[in-house]
Protein backbone atom coordinates (compact mmCIF):
# COMPACT_ATOMS: atom_id res chain seq x y z
CA UNK A 1 0.00 0.00 0.00
CA UNK A 2 1.16 3.03 -1.14
CA UNK A 3 0.30 6.34 1.05
CA UNK A 4 1.01 9.86 -0.51
CA UNK A 5 1.12 13.14 1.17
CA UNK A 6 1.46 16.38 -0.27
CA UNK A 7 0.13 17.76 -4.02
CA UNK A 8 -0.58 15.31 -6.87
CA UNK A 9 2.19 15.51 -9.20
CA UNK A 10 0.51 17.38 -12.01
CA UNK A 11 0.37 20.19 -9.38
CA UNK A 12 4.12 19.53 -8.65
CA UNK A 13 4.85 19.95 -11.77
CA UNK A 14 2.81 22.80 -12.67
CA UNK A 15 4.07 24.60 -9.81
CA UNK A 16 7.74 24.32 -10.69
CA UNK A 17 6.98 25.25 -14.38
CA UNK A 18 5.68 28.14 -13.09
CA UNK A 19 8.08 29.21 -10.73
CA UNK A 20 11.07 28.58 -13.03
CA UNK A 21 9.19 30.58 -15.98
CA UNK A 22 8.80 33.21 -13.38
CA UNK A 23 12.52 33.30 -12.97
CA UNK A 24 13.31 33.16 -16.51
CA UNK A 25 10.67 36.54 -17.14
CA UNK A 26 12.36 38.49 -14.17
CA UNK A 27 15.78 37.79 -15.39
CA UNK A 28 14.64 38.98 -19.10
CA UNK A 29 13.45 42.18 -17.61
CA UNK A 30 16.43 43.21 -15.56
CA UNK A 31 18.48 42.46 -19.05
CA UNK A 32 16.52 43.56 -21.48
CA UNK A 33 14.97 47.35 -21.11
CA UNK A 34 13.03 46.55 -24.75
CA UNK A 35 10.71 44.48 -22.87
CA UNK A 36 7.98 46.25 -21.26
CA UNK A 37 7.23 45.82 -17.52
CA UNK A 38 3.62 43.23 -17.84
CA UNK A 39 0.42 44.70 -16.46
CA UNK A 40 -0.12 42.25 -13.66
CA UNK A 41 1.73 42.98 -10.74
CA UNK A 42 2.48 46.21 -11.68
CA UNK A 43 -0.52 48.57 -12.60
CA UNK A 44 -2.62 45.91 -11.41
CA UNK A 45 -1.85 43.20 -9.06
CA UNK A 46 -1.06 39.52 -9.30
CA UNK A 47 -3.71 37.53 -8.04
CA UNK A 48 -3.26 34.35 -6.30
CA UNK A 49 -6.63 32.69 -5.64
CA UNK A 50 -7.39 30.37 -2.92
CA UNK A 51 -10.29 27.59 -3.43
CA UNK A 52 -11.59 24.53 -1.82
CA UNK A 53 -12.17 24.18 2.00
CA UNK A 54 -9.70 25.82 4.62
CA UNK A 55 -9.10 28.89 1.52
CA UNK A 56 -8.91 31.43 4.38
CA UNK A 57 -6.28 29.35 6.40
CA UNK A 58 -4.74 28.43 3.49
CA UNK A 59 -4.48 32.64 2.54
CA UNK A 60 -3.61 33.33 6.32
CA UNK A 61 -0.54 30.67 5.68
CA UNK A 62 0.59 32.32 2.44
CA UNK A 63 0.55 35.76 4.16
CA UNK A 64 2.50 34.65 7.31
CA UNK A 65 5.80 33.17 3.97
CA UNK A 66 5.30 36.25 1.87
CA UNK A 67 7.32 39.08 3.13
CA UNK A 68 4.83 42.11 2.79
CA UNK A 69 2.18 44.52 5.04
CA UNK A 70 -0.69 43.31 3.86
CA UNK A 71 -4.20 45.06 3.95
CA UNK A 72 -7.17 43.48 4.11
CA UNK A 73 -10.01 43.90 1.37
CA UNK A 74 -13.62 43.30 0.96
CA UNK A 75 -15.84 43.94 -2.10
CA UNK A 76 -18.73 42.84 -3.49
CA UNK A 77 -19.07 42.90 -7.50
CA UNK A 78 -20.53 40.95 -10.61
CA UNK A 79 -18.52 37.98 -9.75
CA UNK A 80 -19.65 38.27 -5.97
CA UNK A 81 -17.93 38.64 -2.40
CA UNK A 82 -14.33 38.80 -2.47
CA UNK A 83 -11.79 38.47 0.55
CA UNK A 84 -8.40 39.56 -0.47
CA UNK A 85 -5.10 40.78 1.25
CA UNK A 86 -3.27 43.09 -0.76
CA UNK A 87 0.23 43.78 -0.47
CA UNK A 88 3.51 44.53 -2.58
CA UNK A 89 6.64 42.40 -2.50
CA UNK A 90 9.60 45.07 -3.74
CA UNK A 91 7.91 46.24 -6.58
CA UNK A 92 5.69 43.52 -7.40
CA UNK A 93 1.44 44.39 -6.28
CA UNK A 94 -0.20 40.66 -5.04
CA UNK A 95 -3.40 40.12 -4.03
CA UNK A 96 -4.27 37.06 -1.64
CA UNK A 97 -8.00 36.33 -2.81
CA UNK A 98 -10.64 34.19 -1.78
CA UNK A 99 -14.08 34.50 -3.75
CA UNK A 100 -17.15 33.03 -1.87
CA UNK A 101 -19.75 33.02 -4.68
CA UNK A 102 -22.79 35.28 -5.70
CA UNK A 103 -24.17 37.87 -3.35
CA UNK A 104 -26.30 37.74 -1.07
CA UNK A 105 -26.72 38.97 2.45
CA UNK A 106 -25.40 35.33 4.19
CA UNK A 107 -22.16 35.90 2.36
CA UNK A 108 -21.65 39.50 3.00
CA UNK A 109 -22.11 38.82 6.58
CA UNK A 110 -19.91 35.79 6.36
CA UNK A 111 -17.15 38.23 4.44
CA UNK A 112 -17.84 40.76 7.10
CA UNK A 113 -16.31 38.16 9.75
CA UNK A 114 -14.02 37.45 8.11
CA UNK A 115 -12.19 40.94 7.45
CA UNK A 116 -11.90 41.15 11.21
CA UNK A 117 -9.86 38.08 10.73
CA UNK A 118 -7.59 38.67 7.54
CA UNK A 119 -6.42 42.11 9.54
CA UNK A 120 -5.53 40.07 12.68
CA UNK A 121 -3.64 37.84 9.89
CA UNK A 122 -2.30 41.08 7.91
CA UNK A 123 -0.90 42.36 11.44
CA UNK A 124 0.70 38.64 12.36
CA UNK A 125 1.97 38.43 9.21
CA UNK A 126 3.89 41.67 9.32
CA UNK A 127 5.16 41.25 12.62
CA UNK A 128 6.68 38.03 12.00
CA UNK A 129 8.38 39.08 8.72
CA UNK A 130 9.45 42.75 10.05
CA UNK A 131 10.03 41.45 13.80
CA UNK A 132 7.85 44.47 14.67
CA UNK A 133 4.05 45.46 15.09
CA UNK A 134 2.31 47.54 12.41
CA UNK A 135 1.46 50.64 13.28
Amino acid sequence: MTITTGPPAAETATRAGYAAGMRRLADILDEHPEVPVPVDGHLGPLVITFTGENAVAKMTAASAVIPCEWTPLFRRGSHGVMLALEGRLDGLRIHLTRYLGDEDDSLAEYATGHVAELHEVALAAHASVTGRTAA
